[in-house]
């Protein structure tokens, strides 16, 4: 099985190309486009600056333990930043206005919530810079194609998270476990709202099929032990 690897620079491409594409940029444009990497690369070099830390096994989250069960939301988490960082990088095709507000929203909450988890795993976490490939599998330049990737991750990990939390007993945890259900259960139904859908009722989900729903948008495999 192969590793995961720490790799930004693609990510960091893509937004710095689709910020300057065709050389000529009206205020706004730059505006957004100046925010947009401010944000991801603070994001993307925020914890490197503090070194990456490498778990004993880098290909194993094993959810008998406190620390891999938060390892496995740290995971979920990451894949929700690299997400919408390059959604907003991508903009698809008559992408509206409130949409574009609200993902461009969705980066800066999932950048706090994966830098906080960063400093509450001090066991064996997983790597910092998780790889993604979410472009082999969707294309951002497509609504439908985003919008149906957005609603699998963040229905995936609102429900993930939410049938993980029986298997904490950690106060500080279990604290961050809920902030995390309330805010990604929000992001889920604005994700469902674009969509035409209601908003989304939690169900508590066996870690094992929220994996399955999301592995492809990995670079590499996650292998869950202890399920």
């Amino acid at each position: 099985m192969s590793t995961f690897q720490v790799k930004t620079t693609s990510q960091e491409r893509l937004v710095v190309n689709r910020c300057v594409d065709g050389g000529v940029m009206r205020r706004r444009d730059w505006l957004h486009c100046s925010s947009l990497m401010l944000l991801t690369f603070a994001g993307l070099g925020s914890l490197a600056c503090g070194g990456t830390v490498e778990p004993s096994d880098k290909n194993s989250i094993d959810l008998s333990t406190e620390s891999g069960v938060m390892n496995f939301v740290y995971a979920l988490t990451q894949l929700q930043f690299n997400f919408y960082t390059l959604v907003n990088a991508g903009r698809y095709s008559g992408m509206l206005t409130t949409e574009f507000s609200a993902f461009f929203s969705f980066i800066s909450a999932t950048q706090t919530e994966r830098n906080d988890l960063s400093k509450l795993i001090v066991s064996a976490r997983i790597s910092d810079g998780l790889e993604f490939k979410f472009g082999s599998v969707m294309s951002f330049q497509s609504r439908a194609d985003t919008l149906g990737a957005a609603r699998t991750i963040a229905e995936s990990c609102a429900n993930g998270f939410s049938g993980i939390r029986s298997r904490l007993t950690n106060a500080a945890f279990l604290s961050k476990l809920d902030s995390l259900i309330v805010s990604t259960t929000s992001r889920a139904s604005t994700i469902r709202g674009m969509l035409g859908l209601g908003p989304l009722v939690v169900t508590s989900a066996d870690p094992s099929a929220v994996f399955e729903a999301v592995q492809g948008y990995y670079l590499s495999s996650v292998r869950l032990i202890g399920v």
